[in-house]
């Protein structure tokens, strides 16, 4: 189904041309989506406006970007698998997740149930270990991680074990600043009881394209830390989503703001 006709034009578009296949067996339809978005969702659909995927593997690891709601509603997935493992990235997403239940279908997690089989006899579908996520995550506050084992699925300690889960809110100085100029992300931090949190450990990742992503601080007295870096040429009028991990000791917590960068 994807990717069109033509090179990739460079390493930082190569997730938009990720394979995207669909298998068909019997009456069974199985699509593979790997890591593109919601604009090549749409070109899809304009090919293949017929397009459906009963057991369906989510898109880019339940990014926010991918598994639009009219992509969804076409597909029409009975059984949808999310793979990822412990991340940097805030994968797999509440947005995504509740935009892939709201179609009705099962949502199974690598992560936590290990190794899924989807399996068919060409009309019915069988999954194995067949345990679904039972977390609504259209409902406020909820999200993958808040909700995670805290071993993996072979016992091996996940890295995600919380006690508590961090209250972040997340902020830039401009929303639309002009390219070659500095943006500052700033983070305020909270435990659970609202308490201003110092010496937790701030990972910010900037989604867009550069040779370093990442930018680190500390927390300090009033549990504030900001992030500033030179953004370079990156794209004008293209958002650029900055993804912030809060950790201590016990707990973690996730936020997220954006930019949108201006040719002036």
């Amino acid at each position: 189904l994807w990717p069109s006709k033509g090179p990739v034009p460079d390493w930082g578009s190569i997730a938009e041309h990720s394979l995207v296949v669909q298998l068909v067996h019997g009456e069974v339809t199985y699509c593979f989506q790997g890591d593109i978005t919601t604009h090549e969702e749409e070109a899809i659909l304009e090919a293949e406006p017929a397009l459906s995927c009963r057991a369906h593997l989510v898109g880019h690891h339940g990014s926010r970007h991918a598994s639009s709601p009219t992509w969804l509603a076409q597909v029409d997935p009975e059984v949808a698998v999310v793979s990822f493992g412990v991340n940097s990235y805030g994968h797999p997403t509440p947005e995504a997740l509740c935009r892939v239940q709201t179609t009705g279908a099962s949502v199974h997690a690598t992560h936590r149930a290990g190794a899924i089989q989807v399996t068919s006899d060409g009309v019915n579908l069988a999954v194995t270990p067949d345990e679904p996520e039972t977390v609504d995550y259209c409902q406020p506050g909820q999200s993958y991680w808040s909700n995670a084992p805290e071993e993996g699925p072979a016992g091996g300690a996940s890295g995600n074990a919380t006690e508590g889960t961090l209250e972040v809110q997340a902020g830039v100085s401009d929303p639309r600043p002009c390219q070659y100029t500095d943006v500052t992300v700033t983070v305020e931090v909270s435990d659970a009881n609202g308490t201003a949190l110092a010496g937790a450990n701030v990972t910010s990742t900037w989604h867009y394209k550069t040779n370093r992503p990442t930018e680190r601080a500390t927390t300090d007295g009033q549990g504030q830390a900001s992030m500033s870096r030179y953004i370079a040429g990156a794209s004008a009028g293209y958002e650029v989503v900055v993804r912030v991990h809060v950790t201590s000791p016990r707990a973690e917590g996730w936020a997220e703001t954006a930019f949108t960068p201006q040719a002036c």
